[in-house]
């Protein structure tokens, strides 16, 4: 499959970008490096392009609101959607077995789309590759929803214990001011504020694909919504599908009660 993928990716990547890395990724089996196909895309001229539109992007007053007729932020936002897709394809493998495998497998089937079935690639390669479009890791030791994602919960015995951050995954992304993704985390926390089984599996708003839980984009590509400070590139979506709205603070990307 490898050496199948390889006659059209080497040439579609350098024309198409982000787009054609992610079906690359995709059309990968269990057996075949996704390395290779990274490294490739890593040598692009196109990434740094990439990084001066995004640099542009890194400050929410550029963002919010989206203004119709502005075609350069359209085109950055799309180009930063695409980046996202590559981003959960790479995550997949870095997140647990679903509870629930035949959920899972019906959305992907819906949206016809193969869930990819190789092997992890380290985080620090993931990281690295997205530097080149000016991401910077970010660890913060404090639980905040608008740069954690709960990937893992567990139960602590007092009911009214905070969330807590028990280990992390993968760390935050951020250009600027914008959250291009947030840190997949483990923690622990009491009944009172966060449920294993809701808080690590419900529905994840405003993603493309998780492995955890079902993901839902409000629409099958994403719709733009904006947050306030900091602002998550996991909600702009490529725009024009849905209207922009202002919201008091990041929004909620998965219910952790009930």
């Amino acid at each position: 499959m490898a050496e199948q993928a390889q006659e059209w990716w080497r040439e579609a990547i350098p024309r198409f970008g982000m787009r054609s890395l992610f079906h690359a990724l995709c059309d990968l089996g269990r057996d075949d490096p996704p390395e290779p196909i990274l490294d490739y895309a890593s040598g692009q001229p196109w990434l740094a392009d990439q990084a001066e539109r995004f640099s542009q992007l890194s400050v929410l007053d550029r963002t919010h609101p989206y203004e119709p007729g502005d075609e350069q932020l359209w085109a950055s936002l799309a180009l930063l959607y695409a980046a996202s897709r590559v981003r959960d394809v790479l995550l997949l493998a870095h997140q647990p077995a679903p509870a629930n495998p035949g959920e899972l497998h019906d959305m992907d089937e819906m949206l016809g789309r193969t869930r990819p079935s190789f092997a992890a690639v380290p985080v620090a390669r993931v990281t690295g590759f997205f530097a080149q479009i000016g991401c910077r890791a970010v660890t913060v030791a404090g639980f905040d929803p608008a740069l954690h994602e709960i990937v893992v919960c567990e139960t602590a015995p007092a009911s009214d214990a905070p969330i807590t951050i028990t280990g992390q995954l993968w760390p935050a992304l951020m250009i600027g001011e914008l959250v291009f993704t947030r840190a997949g985390v483990t923690v622990r926390a009491g009944a009172a504020h966060a449920r294993p089984g809701v808080a690590d599996r419900s529905t994840m708003y405003w993603e493309y694909w998780r492995g955890t839980g079902p993901p839902s984009t409000g629409r099958s590509g994403g719709g733009p919504i904006r947050s306030g400070r900091p602002h998550s590139a996991a909600t702009t979506g490529p725009p024009g599908a849905a209207s922009s709205t202002s919201m008091p603070g990041p929004p909620q990307h998965r219910t952790y009660l009930n």
